[in-house]
């Protein structure tokens, strides 16, 4: 990851710092991560609420393992420091929003830096499958991104971009969606100078109401890309009837 501080992800955020942030503006994170047992010395630990754990309450042993600052949506005591006090972070109304902002700003100063060309792949079908095989074929050429598993949705995208650095050349999105403007958002974050779509199934055509439904929302990378953008799409696959020229 390309080190940001704690003011900058503030300002990219719209966040604010806590102040013990605020006292040290200049403290600059290398990585990132929504899980506590995996933060390294120096990251970013991004406090996600989810179904069955809110990640705020992993917010101290984050910091024991090595975090110097937290995304949070409210502050948490730091119950080990003396006297009284918070844990430096910086606090936004939406953490998996202020992922998103953050991962894009990130693919701003990539691209800024040197030569950057971002693949988004998606489908109802195959994505993890085809990633794999194109981020071995891209490595033989230069330093190549791509999702850890199938990290495909508005938390794995961001921690995808994350992991990329000044010297990556090809960064791979998988692009997942289970309803309308999924991918328009995703595309938002990434910019992809590449479409992949391998094809429309009936997967999760219930949630998205019919197939109809899923080869609009696949299309919307696609629409996303730029006049100079280029989209590959899979003929033989069924549902490619929504492209055909």
């Amino acid at each position: 990851m390309i080190e940001l501080s704690a003011a900058e992800i503030a300002a990219i955020t719209k966040g604010q710092l806590t102040p013990a942030a605020a006292a040290r503006q200049t403290q600059t994170v290398s990585s990132v991560t929504v899980d506590s047992r995996e933060v390294q010395a120096g990251g970013l630990f991004v406090a996600k609420p989810g179904a069955n754990a809110d990640g705020h309450q992993f917010v101290p042993q984050a910091f024991r393992n090595g975090a110097v600052l937290a995304l949070l949506e409210h502050p948490v005591a730091n119950e080990d420091a003396a006297g009284a006090g918070e844990y430096p972070a910086v606090v936004v109304d939406d953490v998996v929003l202020a992922m998103g902002r953050l991962a894009a700003a990130v693919v701003e100063r990539l691209r800024a830096h040197s030569p950057l060309t971002v693949i988004g792949i998606t489908g109802s079908a195959g994505k993890t499958t085809t990633k794999d095989l194109l981020a071995g074929i891209l490595r033989e050429h230069a330093p190549t991104v791509a999702p850890i598993g199938s990290y495909n949705g508005e938390v794995g995208v961001p921690l995808t971009v994350f992991s990329a650095d000044y010297d990556t050349r090809y960064l791979i999105i998988e692009m997942g969606a289970t309803k309308i403007g999924q991918i328009t958002y995703l595309a938002d974050m990434v910019a992809p100078d590449v479409g992949v779509v391998l094809g429309v199934g009936s997967a999760h055509a219930g949630e998205f109401g019919g197939v109809d439904n899923i080869a609009k929302a696949k299309s919307e990378l696609l629409r996303s890309l730029p006049g100079s953008g280029t989209a590959i799409i899979n003929a033989d696959a069924p549902g490619f009837w929504p492209w055909r020229p």
